[in-house]
């Protein structure tokens, strides 16, 4: 059973013990749309921005391809998906640059935010230290410097 904490009066639930606090999700977002990689992307910056706070509200049944097409995209009650690919194209549009953000610009972030393929809910995760794929208790291989005294002569 999950053990959910209501904050406040708002409506924010506390995560999981080892998801990302509110807290750290809100300045892992703040840090990604203030990015290089989001700059001149007011679309996609709404739609991480729509995303992640409903997540953090608990309410990711709401994201749907019509609400994030009226809500975020600004289509008119009559949006059909069949004909307009606009949720999908952003969507697909901003894994990529999340990817991208990751990659140059946050590779150090120890929070990660991403929006599975077939989702449109953000999720959240600490990232791995890199360069140390088993812990930093992993021992380190040892190196071999063959000196002079120790080569057969």
């Amino acid at each position: 059973m999950t053990a959910k904490v209501l904050q406040d009066s708002s409506n924010i639930i506390q995560p999981e013990k080892d998801e990302p606090t509110t807290e750290e999700k809100l300045k892992q977002l703040e840090r990604v749309l203030q990015s290089r990689t989001l700059e001149g992307s007011g679309s996609l910056k709404s739609l991480l921005q729509y995303v992640v706070l409903k997540v953090i509200e608990d309410r990711s049944i709401q994201l749907k391809e019509y609400t994030l097409a009226s809500e975020v995209f600004g289509r008119s009650g009559d949006f059909d998906s069949h004909t307009d690919s606009v949720v999908r194209v952003q969507a697909k549009r901003l894994r990529s640059k999340l990817q991208e953000y990751y990659d140059k610009e946050g590779p150090s972030d120890r929070i990660l935010i991403s929006l599975p393929k077939g989702h449109y809910s953000a999720a959240f995760s600490y990232a791995l230290p890199r360069n140390e794929p088993f812990g930093s208790d992993f021992p380190k291989a040892a190196t071999s410097d063959p000196t002079p005294s120790t080569l057969p002569r």
